[in-house]
């Protein structure tokens, strides 16, 4: 990893201000509560900042096959260039988009729900 590279931390008072953009259905089935979702989407903004491998994500964010598993669901909301823009504009979360979890590494793929 780049050790001048920023690992963005999600804040309160971010998440305030973007979590308008998760629609009720999303948030309320398998991700019970607004303190879950926060920390899935915290877990989700540290792999796209760190440009590391889902596998990588700390546990303080929870389970990494959890919090990808809530982004593949979310992509069909298209809700993540918002988030990322008013976040943070240079985090590059497109490769969010093409990568998969595939045993130790990361596969770079076509994968659309």
């Amino acid at each position: 990893m780049n050790s001048s590279k920023k690992i963005y931390k999600l804040t309160k008072a971010k998440w305030r201000k973007i979590s308008k953009y998760f629609p009720t259905e999303l948030t309320t089935n398998e991700f019970s509560n607004s303190r879950d979702v926060y920390r899935i989407v915290s877990g989700i903004v540290w792999v796209a900042s760190s440009n590391l491998p889902w596998r990588e994500m700390p546990a303080e964010y929870g389970d990494w096959e959890t919090a990808y598993d809530f982004f593949v669901k979310s992509k069909k909301y298209n809700l993540w260039p918002k988030v990322f823009s008013d976040i943070d504009k240079t985090i590059d979360y497109q490769k969010l988009y093409f990568t998969m979890p595939h045993g130790s590494e990361t596969l770079l793929c076509h994968f659309f729900i």
